[in-house]
């Protein structure tokens, strides 16, 4: 059987007028790579783009093979129905982003361990191709211009069906789009008047977020830097003295930071008189990131998989917003995650 990625990106990021038209064959993983037009028939935007297309074969095991001839079937047809109706309604209200052509939970998880692994394969095969090409050229393109993303399958790769897929950014929650309220907009006009904007910390969460599915070794470095970052902010705003040691020390061990140092500085909110880091949401995920992360850039290589980078994401987020809380910030408390909430012992 025969499996297809295909992502587009803007036609002004190669070096001449003339779109390329190129396939790499990859022989020991049995891969093509083609870059150039969409195929006839596709629809074609008006801001021309290019096809970064990546086909592989492969021989799922059998499950896997009954799932999606169920689906060729139309075995799943009112399943589907239901399910994109429920998403349309989900998608209109702002709850939901990206989509799925099939509910997540009837498909078996032999289906769904599978989808990871060619998912996978795929991906970083473009991701790698791209890079490579961007390295050996010499190009300077911007991470995040390769958009869109589609999955598919073929018996006789003539032939092509969309491939279910769970289309979510992990299981990190992030708001699709920019919306405020008066109290809201009250406080980043005082903030902008007063020469204030959005710290350093929390501009190297937000890049790793946008890195994450592209490239998600540098999200991971990124995120442990905004850590970093964020508790060294937070001193130095609480105790401007110490500004020249922590602005000319290295990097800090943070859970030492965290555990002992930072509940001994006197916060401007508390919770119940105290400075608490929540264990099981911030500082277990930083003890298991932080050698990860140390690992990947001393040996170049990490274990940590794609549900341990959303759960740093999370949990540095949550830092960084509990430490602005404690600066005095208290609208910084409605954008910690619910696990948190309830180890601070505040109702969600």
């Amino acid at each position: 059987m025969y499996f297809r990625m295909t992502r587009l990106f803007p036609s002004e990021f190669f070096g001449s007028e003339e779109l390329p038209n190129t396939t790499f064959h990859f022989s020991d993983s049995k891969a093509r790579i083609r870059f150039g037009d969409p195929e006839q028939g596709d629809e074609t935007p008006s801001d021309r783009r290019v096809v970064c297309e990546v086909t592989i074969e492969r021989q799922p095991g059998k499950s896997v093979v009954e799932v999606l001839e169920n689906i060729a079937a139309g075995f799943y047809d009112q399943e589907c129905k239901e399910f994109q109706a429920g998403w349309i309604r989900k998608r209109q209200a702002g709850e939901t982003r990206g989509g799925c052509c099939l509910p997540w939970d009837v498909l078996p998880q032999a289906y769904k361990d599978f989808f990871a692994e060619i998912s996978k394969k795929m991906n970083t095969l473009v991701i790698n191709t791209c890079n490579t090409l961007k390295w050996v050229t010499g190009a300077w393109w911007l991470h995040s211009r390769l958009i869109g993303s589609t999955t598919e399958w073929s018996v006789d790769g003539t032939k092509w069906n969309i491939l279910p897929s769970k289309i979510v950014i992990g299981s990190v929650s992030w708001s699709a789009g920019l919306s405020w309220s008066a109290d809201e907009m009250d406080e980043v006009k005082k903030m902008v008047e007063s020469g204030e904007s959005e710290p350093l910390a929390h501009e190297l969460l937000r890049e790793a977020v946008g890195l994450r599915p592209e490239y998600p070794d540098v999200a991971l470095i990124m995120a442990v830097s905004a850590a970093e970052i964020g508790i060294k902010q937070y001193i130095g705003r609480s105790q401007p003295e110490t500004e020249w040691l922590i602005e000319n020390m290295p990097s800090p061990d943070i859970l030492r930071m965290l555990r002992e140092y930072i509940p001994k500085i006197k916060p401007q909110n508390e919770f119940l008189g105290r400075v608490v880091i929540p264990e099981n949401s911030i500082l277990s995920k930083l003890k298991k990131a932080v050698p990860n992360r140390n690992r990947l850039i001393h040996v170049g290589e990490t274990k940590h998989t794609h549900e341990d980078l959303d759960a740093l994401l999370s949990c540095v987020s949550d830092l960084l917003y509990l430490l602005d809380y404690y600066s005095g910030r208290d609208w910084a408390l409605g954008h910690l995650s619910e696990s948190s909430l309830l180890e601070l012992g505040v109702d969600a």
